[in-house]
């Protein structure tokens, strides 16, 4: 009989044993389809990448061709170096901007950051203060309790013989009620004192960020600083051809023959170095911040950025201070030097 059955269940096994191994090659095959398939998605994203990349290489090289071949023409060329130094004159106002904003952003917040800890510390200290006092009272209780404890131990030690009995027993009774009492003394301290630890290591919560005035505060010095600007480079309308470079193709703009080029060239330089020479001008971005404060209005209360209908023209102060003009240029709503990406929203 053994000889039969040996080979039925040795059989079974061996069947059992093709079943799972033929489960982990159906498992393995669809692994595989699913890994091949991810890999022909990558592959077709980089080549599409790639293709990208080529059109875009392709496109710079035109272009630096086309550049090449108009710096050469004496015709073309002091109108391609114009235009990119309007280009130049935009993209540093832009970063001045931005550089403002983000100092006075990072300045304010670690300022208001120190507070907002210095506020938490103060609150845990305070809501700590009442733990400490329970904590002293329950240590003087404990104190008290040991006293008594060791008087009735004593009293007890004292009343010896057979006719104190009773005495000993009532006494005994007292020592044991004490210490319950001091039992649950000590327990309230362990917990007051785990709690006091754990609510001493505890972080500040999460800082929510600059608060809405704040950021106000920032973006109007920052509007005031494009103001700013905008009069400094307002002369032979270099501000305004500025634009006209950031917004339109070297192709669609127009500066002029070779003599209006080198003139608008020169006048460029000249400004730059005045701005770079310019110890006040901080002053008069902080005096027309104090200036605009009353004039701007915003849409909602938490609005950060004002409304560009209240900034309509730019106000020209003398050195005294007193507006003599206006100039009919909203730097918001034009978006003078890319303001609107230094604003805090």
């Amino acid at each position: 009989m053994a000889t039969l059955t040996t080979p039925l269940f040795g059989r079974a096994e061996n069947d059992n044993d093709d079943e799972e191994q033929l489960l982990k090659l159906f498992w393995n095959r669809a692994e595989l389809k699913k890994e091949l398939a991810k890999l022909r998605r990558d592959a077709l994203h980089s080549a599409e990448k790639l293709t990208r990349q080529e059109a875009l290489t392709l496109h710079l090289q035109q272009r630096l061709e086309q550049l090449e071949s108009e710096l050469g023409n004496p015709e073309t060329a002091f109108s391609v170096v114009t235009y990119y130094q309007l280009q130049g004159i935009w993209n540093l106002c832009h970063n001045k901007l931005l550089t403002t904003s983000k100092e006075l952003a990072r300045a304010q917040h670690d300022k208001q950051y120190r507070q907002h800890v210095a506020a938490f510390r103060r609150s845990l200290k305070a809501s700590l203060t009442g733990v400490q006092k329970s904590l002293n009272e329950l240590n003087h209780s404990g104190e008290v309790l040991s006293e008594e404890i060791r008087k009735l131990r004593e009293k007890r030690s004292a009343s010896y013989g057979i006719w104190n009995i009773f005495r000993r027993r009532r006494l005994t009774a007292k020592i044991q009620e004490k210490r319950l009492e001091r039992r649950a003394i000590t327990m309230r301290l362990g917990e007051l004192t785990e709690e006091i630890q754990s609510r001493s290591s505890q972080e500040p919560p999460e800082f929510s960020g600059l608060a809405t005035g704040i950021k106000r505060a920032i973006n109007l010095r920052v509007i005031a600083y494009a103001q700013e600007l905008y009069l400094h480079f307002a002369d032979r309308e270099i501000a305004k051809l500025a634009r006209e470079s950031s917004i339109r193709g070297q192709d669609d703009l127009k500066f002029g023959n070779r003599r209006d080029c080198r003139a608008i060239s020169a006048h460029i330089e000249d400004q730059l170095k005045l701005l770079a020479a310019d110890a006040n001008m901080q002053l008069r971005v902080q005096s027309r911040t104090e200036y605009l404060v009353p004039e701007l209005q915003y849409g909602q209360d938490t609005d950060t950025v004002p409304i560009a209908g209240t900034l309509g023209s730019i106000p020209v102060f003398k050195a005294n201070g007193k507006r003599v003009t206006n100039v009919a240029v909203n730097v918001l709503g034009d978006e003078y030097w890319d303001v609107f990406s230094a604003l805090l929203t």
